[in-house]
C-alpha cells in the first residue's frame, strides 16, 4: 500500500465513523425528550460534529488524489 491509497481508507474511516456517530447521536436525541431547551443545542453539535468529520476527509482525500 502506497501513501496515497492509505490516506484515502483514513479518510473513508473518518467519513463514516463521522456519520455513524452522528446517526448514533441523532436517534439517541430523539428517544430522549425534545421538548427540552436544550435539544436544539445538541443537535446543532451533531451537525457541527458531521461537518467537521466531512470536511476533514474531503481535505484528505484531495491529498490521496495528487
Amino acid at each position: 500500500m502506497n501513501i496515497s491509497s492509505g490516506v484515502y481508507r483514513l479518510a473513508q474511516v473518518i467519513k463514516w465513523g463521522g456519520r455513524v456517530l452522528g446517526g448514533l447521536w441523532l436517534i439517541a436525541l430523539l428517544t430522549g425528550d425534545p421538548s427540552h431547551n436544550d435539544f436544539k443545542i445538541f443537535v446543532g453539535l451533531g451537525i457541527v460534529f458531521v461537518v467537521i468529520t466531512e470536511g476533514i476527509a474531503w481535505v484528505l482525500e484531495g491529498f490521496a488524489n495528487d
